[in-house]
C-alpha cells in the first residue's frame, strides 16, 4: 500500500466533515431568527442587523455571523403646557377735581359726572337768597343742597346713594358763586374730636368697622341735621332746629357723614 493510499484510507478530521458544517449553518439560521426584531422591538425602536460572511478555503465553507444591534431612544411626548394670562385689574382713578365752575345770578349748570358719591363745595358772596338744587336725568329736582341768605361757604354731598345721578344744578343767587365737585371717598379721613362751622361732608374713621356712641353739639339758629352713610345704608342721626346737645348711637359701617348746619358743631366719641 502506498503512502497516498494510506492517507486516503485515514478518516477525515471532524472539521472537514460536511454534516458538521450543515449543523453549524442550521444553528446560525436559528440564532439569526432569534435575533430578528419582533413587532414589539420595532415599536420600541430596537433594530438588529445580521451579516453572514461565507469564506471558501480548500473546498470547505465557513460561516461567520456578526450581530449589530442599534437601539433608538424612545420618543417622549410631553403634555402641552397651557399658560393662562390673567389681565391686571384696572382701577379707574378719578381726578381730584371732577368739575368746577363759577357764575353770577340765576343759572342752570349741566353736569356729566361719574356714577360715584361726590361732594360739591359751594360759595356765594351776595346779600340775598342763595339756593342750589341738584337735578336728575330728566332735570327734575333731587335735593335742595343749599338754601340760605347772604354769604355762604360750605360742602354738601351728591349721588349718595350713587344711583341718584346728578346731571345738573339749578342755582338761584344775587351775587357771584362758585362750585367744585370732588370724589367723596377722596376726602380726608377724620376722627372724633372735630369742631367746625357750617355744612360739610366728612369721613369718620371711628365707625368704619365698629359701632358706638357720638356726642354732638350745635350752636346755630337754623336746621342742624346729620345723615350717616355706609355700605349697608344710612341713618338720620339728628335733625333739629337751633341749639343742640345730645348723644346718638352710630351703627358699624356708617362712616360718611353729611352735615347741614348754620352754626358751629362738634363730634366727640
Amino acid at each position: 500500500m502506498t503512502e497516498n493510499e494510506v492517507n486516503d484510507a485515514a478518516p477525515k478530521p471532524w472539521y472537514k466533515k460536511w454534516w458538521i458544517w450543515a449543523l453549524v449553518a442550521l444553528g446560525v439560521v436559528i440564532v439569526a431568527a432569534a435575533l430578528s426584531p419582533t413587532p414589539e422591538d420595532e415599536e420600541a425602536g430596537a433594530v438588529s442587523t445580521t451579516v453572514v460572511t461565507e469564506t471558501t478555503d480548500a473546498g470547505e465553507t465557513t460561516t461567520t455571523a456578526t450581530e449589530t444591534s442599534t437601539t433608538q431612544a424612545p420618543t417622549t411626548t410631553e403634555a402641552p403646557v397651557t399658560t393662562t394670562t390673567v389681565a391686571p385689574t384696572t382701577t379707574t382713578t378719578l381726578p381730584a377735581v371732577i368739575a368746577s365752575g363759577e357764575g353770577r345770578g340765576d343759572d342752570v349748570v349741566e353736569l356729566d359726572l361719574p356714577v360715584v358719591p361726590v361732594v360739591i363745595e359751594l360759595t356765594h358772596n351776595g346779600s340775598s337768597n342763595f339756593a342750589v338744587i341738584s337735578l336728575d336725568t330728566d332735570f327734575e329736582n333731587i335735593d335742595l343742597l343749599v338754601n340760605t341768605i347772604g354769604v355762604y361757604a360750605g360742602t354738601r354731598g351728591m349721588q349718595i346713594p350713587s344711583d341718584e345721578i346728578v346731571t345738573g344744578l339749578e342755582i338761584s343767587a344775587d351775587g357771584d358763586w362758585t362750585y367744585e365737585i370732588r370724589p367723596a371717598l377722596d376726602e380726608p379721613i377724620r376722627s372724633c374730636g372735630i369742631e367746625e362751622t357750617g355744612d360739610d361732608v366728612i369721613l369718620l374713621s371711628n365707625f368704619v368697622d365698629t359701632g358706638g356712641a357720638a356726642d354732638l353739639t350745635h350752636d346755630g339758629d337754623s336746621n342742624f341735621s346729620i345723615v350717616a352713610w355706609g355700605t349697608d345704608g344710612r341713618d338720620l342721626l339728628v335733625n333739629e332746629i337751633g341749639v343742640y346737645e345730645g348723644t346718638v348711637r352710630v351703627a358699624a359701617g356708617l362712616f360718611l357723614w353729611d352735615i347741614s348746619a348754620d352754626g358751629t358743631w362738634s363730634i366727640d366719641c
